[in-house]
Parts: structure tokens; C-alpha cells; sequence
């Protein structure tokens, strides 16, 4: 018997990102994004001290406006999540309060991954947000969302030598880890190409590639696009069928050779039938089991002990006690001693 592939939180943020109800096609509508999440982008814009850059403005041009971290991780969050309201509005439903609420998840994502001195290109950002409004709903398979819309880097790129908190940091693209997870320091990318070595030293994928966890450069595709079992890998949602990324069966259908089914559609896979169902949404309070072809949604099935079940609990704010990471709230984490174990949020540990 094949194993349950269950969708759960975890399941769908991989499919995501960040970045799993039904997957909108390249003809649907294009709403205006909700008014929560943007209201808040724009109104973080408006507060923050919008600069000039001293740079410009000597030949002629007009100089590039900049705004602070707080302002830039408020638009990325809002654009990404207007994003998955037009095309993917079970995740928003599933997983957060609201879509201003998931803004600010991602928010904190992005931020995690700058130093608080970061300025970003106002154009920038406002490039990244048009390019996520135009484009299709069949996007979300294959993670092309995250790709094919170019996420604004900080407009006074950091020197090789100097402290970094991510290779967003660098000119050079690459931040070579500090000890202990405090500050990098930028260097300059060895760019590797597809099937090379990349994640060791200043090793990074050429630009389109990913790197893997067995540190090789791949090329993940997108719906429709060519495909192989080694170099050339469909993406999250997506499986290779004829040389082509196909997206997996849906709920009625029958379950792909790995046991696989749509998470863009909430479907899992009845080992018993091997044919793919609608994954079950259970309620805070309800019992739970691992593995099952049902989800907590927003919340998450946590054990009771070694002779209680699991319980659909919702998930913590950083601070709270927690025995996993899938406890806390998206893209958060459980670290501490054994014992004393905290929800924390992600955010550099490096102080510039």
C-alpha cells in the first residue's frame, strides 16, 4: 500500500515558499488586491523617511527614492500576499487570520533576511508588485511566483569584505557565514552552473538555477516546461510526464506512481484506494493524527503526551512555550534548551 500523503501547513508553504483551495487558471480575473493588506504597505510607505539618493542628480537624472526596511518588508509581504488572495485564496483562508495578517508574516521573512540599515529602490518595489498583479495563476505551480518576479535587493549593495546578513546584502552575491549564525561577510558569487557544485563556501547557482540539499544546481520548471529526472526538476505541485511538468491528479483522480496529488487543490493521497482526496479541515479543539488526510489549517496537531492524543491547538506567537516548530506561526520556529524550548520568529542574529 502506497503511504497517505497528507497535506498539512508545512506541505503547503514548501508548495508556496514562503510561499497550497483551488488553483485559479491563466483566464481567471484579476481582482484588486484586498484593502487590508495593501492599506497597510502603503501606509508603512507613507511613514517611513523616504531618501534621495545622494548619488544622482549630477548629470541630469532624477535621483532613485529609497525606502527603509520596515516600509520595503511591508510592500513585499502585501504583493506576495495579494498574490495568493487573487490565485490561491484557500492558503490565505487555511493558514491565517487575514490577508493582512499574512503580509505581516512575510514581512517578518523578509526582514529576517537584511540588516535594519537596508534602503530598497522605491522602483524596485514597485516593479515586483506590477509583476506579481500581471501575472497567471498557473504561476503558483513549480514556484514560478517566486522566480519569475525579481524581489528587490537593498539599493547600497554591500563590498566584498564588508558585514552581511544574506547574499541579498552583497554587490558580489555571496555572504559567507559567520560563527555561530551572527554576521557574514560579502565575497564574490563562484557562479555554478547547472549539475555543478553550489551552498559551500562563495559557490551560488547561476541566476533561474536552485540549489538543492544534496548541493547541486538544478533548474526547477514551471507548468508546461521541459523536464528530466536529474538536471531539469518539476517544481512544487507540478510532475514530469512525457518530458513536460504536468500538474499532479486532483481530488477523484487517481494518485501519480509516487503516491502523489495536487496541494494547490488540498488533495492527498488514499493509500487504499490510490486515487487522490479532498483533505478534511478540522477545527481547533478537534482530535488529530499526524499523517492523515486531514489538516489543522491555521492551527497545528500537537500531541498531548505520551498516553493523550493530538489536538488541533492554534499556533503560538514567539514567546510562547512549544515542543516543534509546527506549534509556532508561520515561518517561526522552536529553539531553546530541552525543556525551555520558545517560539521565536525569524530575524538576523547579526548586529551591524
Amino acid at each position: 500500500m502506497r503511504p497517505l500523503r497528507p497535506v498539512t501547513a508545512a506541505v503547503v508553504l514548501c508548495a508556496v515558499a514562503a510561499l497550497a483551495d483551488a488553483a485559479c487558471s491563466s483566464s481567471s480575473p484579476s481582482p484588486s488586491p484586498a484593502a487590508g493588506a495593501d492599506a497597510a504597505a502603503e501606509a508603512a510607505l507613507e511613514d517611513a523617511a523616504v531618501a534621495v539618493d545622494a548619488g544622482g542628480g549630477d548629470d541630469g537624472a532624477t535621483p532613485e527614492k529609497t525606502v527603509d526596511l520596515t516600509a520595503a518588508s511591508a510592500r513585499v509581504g502585501a504583493t506576495l500576499c495579494g498574490f495568493h488572495a487573487r490565485c490561491f485564496p484557500g492558503y490565505l483562508t487555511k493558514f491565517f487570520a487575514s490577508e493582512a495578517e499574512c503580509a505581516a508574516r512575510y514581512a517578518v521573512a523578509f526582514r529576517a533576511t537584511h540588516l535594519d540599515d537596508a534602503r530598497f529602490a522605491a522602483s524596485q518595489l514597485d516593479a515586483m508588485a506590477a509583476c506579481e498583479a500581471a501575472l497567471s495563476c498557473d504561476a503558483l505551480y513549480g514556484g514560478q511566483w517566486q522566480i519569475a518576479c525579481k524581489t528587490p535587493r537593498p539599493a547600497a549593495a554591500r563590498k566584498a569584505g564588508e558585514t552581511c546578513a544574506s547574499d541579498a546584502s552583497c554587490a558580489g552575491g555571496a555572504c559567507l557565514a559567520g560563527a555561530s549564525g551572527g554576521c557574514g561577510t560579502c565575497a564574490d558569487a563562484a557562479v555554478a552552473k547547472i549539475g555543478e557544485a553550489c551552498g559551500t563556501g562563495a559557490a551560488r547557482c547561476a541566476d533561474g538555477l536552485t540549489c538543492t540539499g544534496s548541493k547541486k544546481c538544478v533548474a526547477v520548471r514551471g507548468l508546461g516546461q521541459s523536464c528530466d529526472a536529474t538536471q531539469n526538476l518539476c517544481g512544487n505541485g507540478l510532475v514530469c510526464k512525457a518530458g513536460a511538468c504536468v500538474k499532479l491528479p486532483g481530488a477523484g483522480e487517481t494518485c501519480d506512481d509516487r503516491g502523489g496529488c495536487d496541494p494547490f487543490r488540498f488533495a492527498g493521497c488514499d493509500g487504499a484506494t490510490t486515487t487522490c482526496v479532498a483533505v478534511t479541515e478540522l477545527a481547533l479543539g478537534e482530535a488529530c493524527t499526524l499523517g492523515a488526510l486531514s489538516s489543522c489549517g491555521a492551527g497545528a496537531c500537537v500531541s498531548g503526551g505520551k498516553d493523550a492524543g493530538s489536538t488541533c491547538t492554534a499556533r503560538k506567537p514567539a514567546g510562547e512555550a512549544c515542543q516543534t516548530s509546527s506549534e509556532c506561526a508561520i515561518f517561526g520556529s522552536c529553539s531553546g534548551p530541552t525543556g525551555a524550548k520558545q517560539c521565536v520568529d525569524p530575524k538576523t542574529t547579526c548586529a551591524h
